[in-house]
């Protein structure tokens, strides 16, 4: 499952791509929006097809592959997308990290990131450093929203 996981992050790109190609949309009106493990598809779609998509909803979910597991009960988590303490799943974990994935340079869609101040399953820590560095990079104004007192333990 592990080296299966990077799939879907050219299914859905190449979805977008051909309701582009098809006419039935442009890159300009195309939304790419995702929460829990659609969030991180969300995030590595984003920001391996910056051209493809005219805005994207990320929201809740683990961004930066490379210490999830570190933080609160993302160790539940290494079964399904492996562990960076691995030297053969590094690599792989690198290549499609959202956060490890923003480029410095290219202009970004307008993007809304959206966490709980109080989950204690995806620690919002992933949201706020995706958020900033995505904030550095983008042509429209970058939203960031944080629901305070809510998470998944509630």
């Amino acid at each position: 499952m592990l080296e299966n996981k990077p799939n879907g992050f050219d299914e859905i790109p190449a979805a977008g791509q051909y309701l582009i190609d098809e006419d039935y949309t442009s890159s300009e009106k195309l939304v790419i929006a995702g929460g829990s493990n659609g969030g991180l598809l969300t995030g590595a779609s984003l920001v391996q097809n910056l051209n493809l998509f005219g805005a994207a909803i990320v929201s809740d979910r683990v961004l930066g592959m490379l210490r999830y597991h570190k933080f609160t009960t993302g160790w539940a988590g290494v079964p399904e997308y492996g562990s960076s303490d691995d030297p053969e799943q590094f690599d792989d974990l690198r290549a499609y990290s959202p956060l490890h994935n923003v480029e410095d340079g290219p202009a970004y869609p307008a993007t809304l990131i959206i966490t709980a101040n109080t989950d204690d399953r995806v620690v919002p820590a992933h949201s706020y450093t995706f958020a900033a560095r995505v904030q550095g990079h983008s042509v429209a104004m970058n939203r960031f929203c944080c629901a305070w007192n809510q998470g998944r333990s509630r």
